[in-house]
């Protein structure tokens, strides 16, 4: 199942109802990342203490987060990593993990992983995933990770009642992206993930000539030529424009 699905299934999701946050983990893990065979998610929150704290997990026992439920942002662990230097942190072995988190009880991590990866949650805080086999961060499996862990922030935001930082497509693009629609804001998302103008059609319910009318919308906002420049800017950093799209994308339902 192509990326643009499985986003587009996560806002669905997110969108049924106020899903717990341990029903979130579920889902991202049965769901969202099943083709890199996950073994378990966890999910923390940066509080204002300079900790990070766990709030949800799925693939392990959260009795043993018991004592171990915080993490000193001092301390070098992936999801520290993760959240000051914005960018993924993959482990491709789980003794480097277990190594990077010798002071917790190694009960509290899935069984049978054998890499991780952690991520920002935009300023929120960050999350690991851990999977079954080792992996390869291609340039579409990080932005794709990045997207959805952007949506996920925003979901955990809301509920904490905090604002999350990103610098979001006006300094992308050096334009007032303000006046962008919120079919525009989820075209120009689905534009960035690769999806062509018959997959946006489809995935958001609208002709294909609407899509094809708003899109020139879009160019002329950015001012961009078309589809080819926007991805070529994705290319360049593909973070900020996960950040900036989530928003975008996670009202494509809506």
């Amino acid at each position: 199942m192509s990326s643009i699905v499985k986003v587009g299934a996560l806002a669905s999701f997110l969108q049924d109802g106020d899903q717990s946050l341990d029903a979130i983990s579920r889902f991202l893990v049965l769901d969202t990342f099943t083709e890199l065979d996950p073994t378990g998610i966890s999910l923390g929150l940066l509080r204002s203490n300079g900790n990070l704290e766990m709030l949800s997990g799925f693939g392990y026992d959260a009795h043993v987060l018991e004592g171990h439920s915080s993490i000193p942002m001092r301390s070098e662990t992936p999801m520290t990593k993760a959240i000051r230097y914005n960018r993924l942190v993959e482990l491709n072995n789980s003794q480097s993990f277990e190594a990077a988190h010798s002071s917790f009880s190694h009960a509290m991590l899935p069984q049978g992983f054998a890499a991780a990866v952690a991520f920002p949650l935009l300023s929120v805080g960050s999350g690991v995933l851990f999977m079954e086999k080792k992996f390869r961060l291609t340039a579409d499996l990080r932005a794709f990770i990045t997207t959805v862990s952007s949506i996920v922030a925003l979901e955990i935001a809301k509920r904490q009642d905090i604002t999350p930082k990103f610098n979001g497509l006006r300094s992308a693009f050096n334009a007032d992206t303000s006046s962008l629609t919120n079919r525009e804001q989820v075209i120009l998302g689905l534009i960035i993930t690769g999806a062509t103008n018959i997959e946006i059609a489809s995935e958001i319910g609208f002709s294909e000539s609407l899509v094809r009318q708003e899109t020139i919308a879009i160019y002329n906002l950015l001012g961009v030529s078309g589809r080819k420049e926007i991805l070529e800017r994705v290319s360049e950093d593909p973070d900020i424009f996960a950040s900036a799209i989530a928003e975008g994308l996670a009202i494509t339902k809506a």
